[in-house]
């Protein structure tokens, strides 16, 4: 038991190291009189990415909390950074604290990945928006990546980042009706990886044709789940056709199945 401690620990302490290689040679877009050194900044800030904490109060809640351990390992500055500072650095940063992610740790050989973006709570009293792009890991409960944008009309390439950083064989990526686009489908095919897309109206012809397509349906397969505790029943079913033979709308890249 104590040896496989040891083992986790040494592995821990060699993924952070190889962390602080990388944060030391990113450029400090702030002023020259910053109190908070850069890369103690930013190895906060990528801890609690990955521990999935969104927008600048649960950051800087998270930087606090480990302020003396992460002191153990870089120089922090003499108290910790305030909501303020982490989102100025957030905004100056982009996508490279973001990208620095994949150093936490490398993906199971199967995964489900929930890909989704969410504006940085706060952001839009202190100037731009701030729009992060987070691959959530279902099984692992933790996020696995993140992108950093400065508009929701950018999201889309920033779930295209992701999706190269993250889609490989026996991986399935979900994303919501917003990025339910071909361009992206297309993007997790071409990685060997599996997609669930949600479909909406923003996609009307396939939602008319797989809704009839069920209302047709002679014998569907149907999956159902049961779940009981402190008095509550909780049913879920879902009903799956064969996307082979679908007709009236353009074809999806790599499309095996439909479900509701």
């Amino acid at each position: 038991g104590d040896q496989i401690v040891e083992d986790k620990q040494r592995q821990r302490n060699l993924v952070l190291e190889a962390l602080l290689e990388r944060l030391a040679v990113l450029k400090d877009p702030r002023a020259a009189n910053a109190s908070h050194p850069y890369p103690g900044l930013l190895l906060g800030i990528v801890r609690a990415l990955a521990a999935g904490c969104v927008g600048p109060e649960a950051i800087a809640g998270f930087i606090t909390d480990r302020f003396d351990e992460l002191g153990r390992w870089t120089t922090m500055g003499r108290q910790p950074p305030c909501p303020r500072t982490i989102q100025r650095v957030l905004k100056g940063t982009g996508a490279a604290a973001g990208a620095l992610l994949d150093l936490v740790g490398p993906l199971p050989d199967r995964d489900i990945l929930a890909l989704d973006g969410k504006v940085v709570r706060g952001a839009s009293k202190r100037g731009p928006h701030v729009h992060v792009v987070t691959a959530w890991s279902t099984p692992r409960q933790r996020s696995v990546a993140t992108s950093v944008v400065d508009h929701k009309g950018r999201e889309p390439q920033a779930l295209l980042d992701l999706i190269a950083r993250t889609a490989r064989p026996g991986v399935t990526i979900t994303i919501d009706a917003n990025g339910a686009k071909r361009g992206l489908a297309k993007a997790i095919i071409d990685q060997d990886a599996g997609y669930i897309l949600a479909l909406k109206n923003n996609n009307k012809k396939t939602l008319r044709a797989v809704t009839a397509a069920f209302g047709e349906a002679a014998d569907p397969a149907v999956v159902e789940e049961t779940d009981k505790g402190h008095g509550w029943v909780e049913i879920r079913r879902a009903t799956v056709l064969p996307a082979r033979g679908l007709t009236g709308f353009r074809p999806w890249p790599g499309l095996t199945a439909v479900g509701r």
